[in-house]
């Protein structure tokens, strides 16, 4: 038996099976979600976000995007009920009806909660907003559609967050903050050459004592808002952590197709794998070294 997915107007536009599989209005399968941790795949078995244990929707990128309540109804991120039954339409493309619309048309979930808020109130709606609270009811109310509620404290926990995260990244790259400079020796002005060989004897040993700096190892920065640090160089390797945009890494290595870099991130003392593309770097990537994946 499969839970029927049904829009504002009560019109159906899919299916999930009780083993998780999602299908669109003519039963063609489009996906399917994980009953174990909530992760929602498309037909090719890749990873679109999930549905976390409060009800949140996340897609790939770790945002949220809507809500499914505990009385089925599906909300967007506008807090705007767009259907009941499954929020997999949020992360799955669903396909409209045949001779409904264009071969290569999405089904605009959108636009049908758009449609559904100036048709009037229907039946579906006042049952909706009587199962809302006072304070749900009063926010929805004085806030316009497609501003996201504020949160004083949220966003100064946000800037808080940013700032310290500018520091420790400013004290990363310059070490030199809390360090003393080195001391330059000098010359013994009581220790007088007897001529101009002795001079040049002398002077010699410090010509030798100067070292050539060490090369400092490449480094890279994340330019994605959020990025899984893996334990191999596949999405189906283990999630070690998550990097968060600008952390700053270390290249040890890459796969032989140089999509998987090998790095170790100083911020939190992991390494792992991460996808090169979300990795910026002045550096050619193909001369770093070929590094064995591990075996999973």
């Amino acid at each position: 038996m499969s839970i029927t997915i049904r829009d504002m107007q009560g019109n159906v536009v899919g299916y999930q099976d009780r083993d998780g599989t999602v299908r669109d209005r003519n039963q063609k399968k489009i996906g399917s979600i994980n009953r174990h941790n909530g992760t929602v795949c498309d037909n090719h078995n890749q990873e679109v976000g999930f549905i976390d244990g409060d009800g949140n929707v996340i897609d790939r990128y770790r945002r949220r995007v809507g809500k499914l309540g505990k009385d089925g109804v599906v909300e967007d991120w506008h807090g705007i009920a767009l259907y009941t039954g499954s929020a997999a339409p949020l992360l799955l493309d669903f396909d409209k009806a045949e001779g409904e619309a264009a071969e290569g048309e999405r089904f605009d979930f959108d636009q049908v909660a758009r449609q559904a808020a100036g048709s009037g109130t229907t039946e579906f709606e006042q049952h909706t907003r009587q199962a809302m609270s006072p304070r749900e009811r009063l926010l929805g109310a004085l806030m316009q559609e497609g501003f996201v509620s504020p949160s004083v404290l949220g966003c100064l926990g946000l800037i808080g967050a940013v700032a310290v995260g500018l520091v420790i990244l400013f004290l990363f790259q310059n070490p030199s903050v809390f360090s003393r400079p080195a001391a330059t020796p000098t010359r013994s002005i009581l220790v007088a050459p007897s001529d101009a060989n002795a001079t040049n004897a002398t002077a010699l040993p410090d010509d030798q004592t100067r070292t050539t700096p060490t090369p400092q190892p490449p480094t890279g920065k994340v330019n994605t808002e959020l990025l899984n640090l893996r334990a191999g160089p596949a999405t189906t390797f283990a999630k070690i952590d998550g990097l968060k945009q600008d952390t700053i890494v270390v290249l040890t290595g890459r796969t032989q197709d140089s999509l998987w870099l090998k790095v170790t991130v100083p911020i939190i003392g992991k390494d792992g794998w991460v996808a090169a593309e979300y990795i910026s770097t002045n550096i050619d990537v193909s001369t770093l070294p070929v590094v064995q994946a591990p075996a999973q």
